[in-house]
């Protein structure tokens, strides 16, 4: 007959801070939303005017701009409500 009474018991919760996860830091809205529209401002200049460089440079810087800006409000406003 096995000696069940004797036996060690499982032992629960004994994982270390090394083991556990850490949480990712905070990501920003701006670098977000700045990216999306550099990428849409891109795709507006090159289907407006062609494969014209300068204007596609353009579209992008005006895209990450204005991505910059709305993201940095929408940071903002995340702050105040928390």
């Amino acid at each position: 007959m096995p000696r069940s009474k004797t036996r060690q018991k499982h032992q629960h919760g004994l994982h270390t801070v090394a083991t556990t996860r850490k949480p990712k830091g905070k990501r920003s809205a701006a670098l977000i939303f700045g990216l999306l529209l550099g990428f849409i401002g891109l795709a507006v200049a090159y289907f407006t005017v062609g494969a014209n460089t300068l204007y596609i440079v353009a579209g992008i810087a005006v895209g990450v701009l204005l991505g910059y800006l709305i993201g940095n409000n929408i940071d903002k406003s995340a702050n105040k409500v928390s």
